[in-house]
């Protein structure tokens, strides 16, 4: 799952400073948060249900995730839990920070 949360692709962007095969990289930094899904395996929870439901509580998110089902179907399950996380960004219902502190407090 990749939630995207600050993206500047524009020419003003900086320049990445990190070498790829010895050359500097020509392309722009892009602020992405990468979420890996390690449900019961390295963490002891459901990452994709308790890091929302740190922002939106369980009965939000139960509705939510019904929802995303009936509109996009069980095979788009990342794509809506990212959703779910980008939305709560947008609405200002959590931060970046938020997200990290979240994936952060999960039990393991």
């Amino acid at each position: 799952m990749t939630v995207t949360v600050d993206r500047d692709s524009s020419a003003s962007a900086p320049r990445s400073s990190n070498f790829i095969l010895g050359k500097e990289s020509p392309l722009p930094l892009v602020r992405t948060l990468f979420i890996w899904d390690f449900d019961w395996t390295i963490v002891n929870c459901n990452s994709d249900e308790y890091i929302p439901s740190q922002f939106l509580g369980d009965k939000a998110i139960v509705h939510k995730f019904r929802e995303g089902l009936a509109k996009h179907g069980p095979t788009k399950w990342h794509e809506i839990v990212a959703s779910i996380i980008n939305e709560c960004i947008d609405e200002g219902k959590c931060t970046r920070g938020d997200v990290v502190e979240a994936a952060e407090s999960m039990p393991f």
